[in-house]
């Protein structure tokens, strides 16, 4: 019993192998990312659909105008129901940086303070993570 199931998960892992689109992806060491920035909104009025459409059209303006941001993830709160899970935000940001240096321009680069001029009016509440590599 022992030696057929070896034999059919050293099957399961050569059939595996043959396939690459099967495969998990190595980690993309040439993009060092050492430092995150997450920033959670809460808008003040979540069901206005032309406020969610502008506020999303400022937030996609400014990133695009950046060019030290390694890596950029836009979302919406998920419909994830769990105990641990806050879901009551409207848009998350998430972005990844090459060092703390690099995030502190991002945080003085004008586009950045423009984004802020032209949005803080459509939120009540933003909460900010910022996490280094560990």
């Amino acid at each position: 019993m022992q030696r057929r199931f070896f034999v059919k998960s050293f099957g399961l892992l050569v059939a595996i192998g043959s396939f690459p689109f099967l495969k998990l992806k190595a980690v993309d060491t040439d993009k060092k990312i050492t430092f995150r920035h997450v920033v959670y909104f809460w808008l003040n009025e979540p069901e206005d659909s032309t406020q969610r459409k502008q506020f999303l059209k400022n937030l996609k303006e400014f990133i695009n105008g950046m060019d030290n941001i390694e890596d950029v993830f836009i979302g919406t709160a998920a419909s994830t129901k769990r105990e641990v899970v806050e879901n009551s935000y409207q848009f998350s940001l998430n972005l990844g940086f090459k060092n703390r240096q690099e995030h502190d321009i991002y945080q003085d680069h004008p586009l950045h303070k423009l984004f802020i001029e032209k949005s803080a009016h459509m939120w009540k509440r933003v909460l900010v993570y910022d996490s280094d590599l560990v």
